[in-house]
């Protein structure tokens, strides 16, 4: 079902009566030989940084300031010194579109993340994007980051090339964080095997998250093999666990997997299985797990003003969806939505899908040129929908929409 809705001139003119209290700002290109932190640095707070296909060695460290970097193209730049995300307050926010991301290098405990976000109130937004840890680096470490949210993202932890007797990187490490997952991977590296008489590897678990507010949907964690064992008798490595939540934490999932890491090899030895590592477990701690309709969003990640952009939902058939946008960030858990509100007013869209019977609906939205001086606006994308037969709301995904002039 095709449904088409065109911003009216009122909600234009709303647009530009409030663009004082929008994020707005600058565009920068950022191509291939050009210093990526070098850029970062050179932007102000609320500009955006479109980055086109190519490997930028510095990576980007973001402290205090609101900034967009959306890849430009369908081929994602390569950044290769890991992303840092630090000091953001409340009332900023920073987005990550379509990136894949190498950790920084390895260089001892804390180190080697391809992610890092520390001591941020502001909302961290991922959109298609890849992070690998490198050596023993988490795909990404979220600690007192107070709204982070990822859409259709990768995190994975890495390994060295050379054994060690600690386990390698998880996909998640969090601590004391507001976390919101859809349709993402969390998977811990598996382990190695030795080169000398040794035991083999342990795997990394998928995630392990300690205090925080935490809500996952369609998502996926996965514990790392077990290394096997090197040497008479020796021990196979462990299997990383899938998801490990400590308390105190608030978790909620819905439609999500759960899988453990299996166990190493062991070295021969007249009793194999005594050798043989342990399977991790698929959960280790308590998750409140949701029964309902889940929604996907199918949307651009970078777009020109004045220009119609098609929005897919995807969702339960029967349910009846709702549509918003806004430019304004938050992170509420609603116990009536059953998932967190990622956006709040003003909306520049509010409209109702109808049901729809079939599961999925399009919606198409004309987009308003920019107000003048603006180059760049980013919208957040949410649907919240209700289950067919007049069930509960359930909050669904959220994406960013980065609007740019039509000059870039």
């Amino acid at each position: 079902m095709l449904v088409r809705f065109t911003l009216l001139s009122s909600l234009t003119l709303a647009l530009l009566s409030s663009a004082a209290r929008s994020q707005l700002g600058a565009v920068h290109v950022v191509v291939e030989g050009m210093d990526l932190q070098a850029a970062v640095d050179a932007a102000q707070s609320g500009d955006t940084l479109l980055i086109y296909p190519g490997v930028y060695p510095s990576g980007a460290v973001i402290d205090g300031k609101s900034l967009t970097l959306a890849a430009e193209g369908s081929v994602p730049p390569l950044l290769l010194h890991g992303v840092q995300v630090a000091n953001l307050a409340a009332s900023g926010q920073v987005v990550l579109s379509g990136l894949q991301v190498q950790g920084e290098p390895w260089t001892g405990a804390g180190s080697g993340n391809a992610l890092s976000v520390s001591n941020s109130a502001g909302a961290v937004r991922v959109d298609r994007c890849q992070f690998l840890g490198r050596e023993r680096g988490h795909g990404a470490t979220l600690i007192g980051a107070l709204s982070f949210a990822a859409t259709d993202s990768v995190f994975r932890g890495g390994n060295a090339a050379v054994w060690a007797p600690v386990a390698p990187g998880s996909g998640l490490w969090s601590s004391g964080s507001w976390v919101a997952l859809y349709q993402s991977q969390l998977r811990g590296a598996s382990g190695l095997e030795p080169t000398t008489i040794a035991d083999g590897q342990p795997g990394a678990d998928g995630g392990v998250i300690s205090g925080g507010l935490l809500h996952f949907a369609e998502s996926t964690f996965r514990g790392g093999d077990g290394g096997s064992a090197f040497g008479t008798c020796m021990f196979g490595g462990n299997g990383g666990d899938g998801l490990v939540v400590q308390t105190p934490s608030n978790a909620r999932a819905i439609a999500s997997t759960f899988v453990r890491g299996d166990g190493g090899a062991g070295g021969g030895c007249f009793c194999t299985l005594c050798v043989q590592g342990n399977k991790g477990t698929n959960l280790v701690g308590p998750v409140q797990l949701l029964a309902g309709p889940t929604t996907e969003l199918e949307l651009p990640r970078v777009a020109r003003e004045a220009t119609v952009v098609n929005v897919t939902v995807m969702t339960q058939p029967g349910a009846q969806g709702f549509l918003l946008a806004s430019q304004q960030p938050a992170h509420a858990l609603d116990a009536a939505y059953n998932g967190p509100l990622l956006l709040k007013g003003p909306f520049e869209v509010r409209t109702s899908t109808g049901p729809i019977p079939s599961g999925s609906t399009t919606i198409s939205l004309t987009l308003p040129s920019l107000p003048a001086g603006v180059q760049s606006q980013t919208w957040f994308v949410q649907t919240i929908v209700r289950a067919p037969g007049g069930g509960g709301a359930f909050a669904g995904e959220c994406r960013p929409l980065v609007i740019v002039d039509d000059a870039f």
